[in-house]
């Protein structure tokens, strides 16, 4: 199953503050994103898992070392939303 990706006011805003600083290559966080949208099982470096909390309902997974990304799917509707990205303090403080 192939999702219709939607991204979130918070997430549109967090890349393109990514973007401007240059400190990330998102080539890394399209392919992460790319297989999320194809139903893709992830690699275990990436550490994919459910939130509790503020995002419950959510998944996390690591591009890198500290950017992390948000993200939700709904199954019966085809639906991944990103819902944020970037470092563990950026994202919870």
């Amino acid at each position: 199953m192939k999702y219709i990706s939607i991204y979130a006011k918070k997430f549109r805003k967090s890349i393109k503050k990514l973007e401007r600083s240059g400190a990330f290559d998102l080539k890394e966080t399209e392919k992460v994103m790319q297989k999320l949208i194809d139903s893709q099982k992830l690699e275990s470096k990436h550490r994919d898992h459910f939130l509790t909390g503020e995002y419950e309902g959510c998944k996390e997974c690591h591009i890198k070392n500290d950017l992390l990304l948000i993200y939700e799917t709904d199954k019966e509707k085809s639906l991944i939303t990103f819902v944020n990205i970037g470092s563990h303090q950026e994202l919870f403080g």
